[in-house]
C-alpha cells in the first residue's frame, strides 16, 4: 500500500493524517481536497497492473506534481 501511494505522490499526506494509513475512508475524505485524485491513482497502482491508461490523469493533481 505504502509503496503505490509513494508512486501515486501521496504518501506525505496520508503520513499527516491522525491515524496515517490506518485512516477510515470516510473520515479522511472531507479533508482530502486535492489529493483526492491521487488516491485513485493509489488504488490502481496497488493492484500492480501491466498496463495503466490515464485519460489526463494529473490535470486535477497539486501544481507541483502536475508540473513534474
Amino acid at each position: 500500500m505504502e509503496r503505490a501511494a509513494r508512486l501515486a505522490n501521496i504518501h506525505d499526506f496520508i503520513a499527516r493524517l491522525p491515524d496515517g494509513y490506518d485512516t477510515k475512508w470516510a473520515k479522511a475524505r472531507a479533508s482530502l481536497g486535492r489529493p483526492a485524485p491521487a488516491t485513485v491513482i493509489a488504488r490502481a497502482l496497488y493492484r500492480d497492473p501491466e498496463v495503466l491508461i490515464f485519460d489526463e490523469a494529473t490535470s486535477a493533481l497539486d501544481q507541483e506534481t502536475s508540473s513534474a
